[in-house]
């Protein structure tokens, strides 16, 4: 026996028997993003926002036109004598509704103003985004005024500045 003490620790220093402790796995590095993949993905982003924008003003601007045309048949019916007082008080809700949703459309663009504000990559392209804000504020304050037309000219402005907009992003 005292043979095979010696032999054993010869053998063990000989063929090192590998350690049953836990291994670490190897971890994925996270690699950065590259200034090209950055853009790329702010482009994305800032575009899907003014997308999804733009979705809902040419929507509104459809609804727009069917309700502004309520709005003058229901003035005229006035104008002949032919409405009564519930018509005219809708009439009159339509009207500050109109101006509501126009507010709303607003505040909705306000959002993507901050993330273009935010996101140097998107930084450039802020202005042609603010000069459609800016042209439904204008747009809200025609139909306040009850000046429809060119509240509804107004939307088609905002609309068309989010078009070039999406351009330039792509």
């Amino acid at each position: 026996m005292s043979s095979i003490l010696p032999l054993s620790l010869a053998l063990l220093i000989a063929f090192p028997v590998p350690a049953f402790s836990q291994k670490r796995r190897p971890t994925r590095a996270v690699k950065p993003q590259t200034a090209a993949q950055q853009l790329k993905e702010d482009l994305r982003e800032g575009a899907t926002q003014v997308a999804n924008q733009l979705k809902l003003i040419t929507r509104f601007i459809y609804v727009y036109g069917k309700v502004i045309s309520s709005l003058e048949m229901a003035e005229e019916q006035a104008q002949r004598g032919e409405s009564n007082q519930k018509i005219k008080t809708q009439t009159e809700q339509t009207r500050a509704s109109l101006a509501n949703n126009i507010n709303g459309l607003r505040a909705g663009l306000e959002s993507a103003l901050s993330l273009f504000r935010a996101k140097p990559n998107l930084q450039p392209h802020y202005t042609k985004l603010l000069e459609a804000s800016d042209a439904l504020r204008t747009a809200e304050q025609l139909a306040t005024a009850n000046r429809f037309d060119e509240a509804g000219k107004m939307l088609s402005v905002a609309a068309g500045n989010l078009v070039d907009l999406l351009v330039d992003l792509r």
